[in-house]
């Protein structure tokens, strides 16, 4: 008899010890899921939508600041009027309108950090990079050149210039002298192939509806 009640003892608190370990791992888990962003994107709408803009002073503002420090969406979301906000396999990217409706694109990874950005003032096509020779050509003549659309990582060593074209993402490498070692050309489709080789550096993919049309 003795030995039944032990046994049944043993088999409640087994029972209740594995509840016990149940309700702290799940509770975990929910509290860990609970503390991911969460914010609404919004990739059927056109750029269209946006209807507010802003100074080249008031986006060159944030520029410096992301350029300062490592901001995250809801900084950004404070001081501006968030109309349009992609997400992505790669994160979210939202959009803001300069006055001369050249576009200011904000990169964000998955947890709301800027990680990237870029301003498109009019999309170049890779035949306009063909004046380029290799050697010769120098870092300074490419951002000269295309000032508005090189794509800026404040917070990598990564020296090489990235260009959105009308093709996909142009990229330009460049010699310890600041001379253009290659050039090469990332295509749409590959950009949107989450396990495409390209995104092992990050290389901002932007949906191809926000750039198929001329932005100005």
């Amino acid at each position: 008899m003795n030995n039944k009640k032990i046994i049944i003892l043993s088999v409640v608190f087994s029972f209740v010890f594995l509840c016990i370990i149940s309700t702290i791992f799940f509770g975990i888990i929910f509290q860990k899921k609970g503390t991911e962003p969460k914010i609404q994107a919004n990739n059927t709408t056109n750029i269209e939508c946006i209807t507010k803009k802003y100074s080249k002073k008031e986006i060159n503002n944030l520029i410096l600041l992301m350029q300062k420090e490592h901001m995250c969406y809801e900084q950004i979301k404070q001081q501006f009027v968030i109309e349009c906000i992609r997400e992505t396999y790669q994160g979210y990217y939202i959009i803001l309108m300069r006055e001369d409706n050249a576009k200011l694109f904000v990169f964000f990874d998955g947890q709301l950090m800027v990680n990237n950005y870029c301003i498109i003032d009019d999309i170049l096509s890779e035949k306009d990079f063909e004046f380029v020779e290799l050697n010769v050509t120098s870092k300074e003549q490419i951002i000269q050149f295309d000032n508005n659309t090189i794509v800026i990582s404040p917070f990598s060593a990564d020296t090489s210039s990235k260009h959105i074209v009308k093709e996909g993402v142009l990229v330009v490498n460049y010699n310890p002298n600041n001379l253009v070692r290659d050039v090469h050309l990332i295509t749409h489709e590959q950009l949107s192939n989450e396990n495409s080789n390209y995104n092992n550096d990050y290389i901002p993919y932007i949906l191809y509806k926000d750039i198929s049309n001329k932005t100005g």
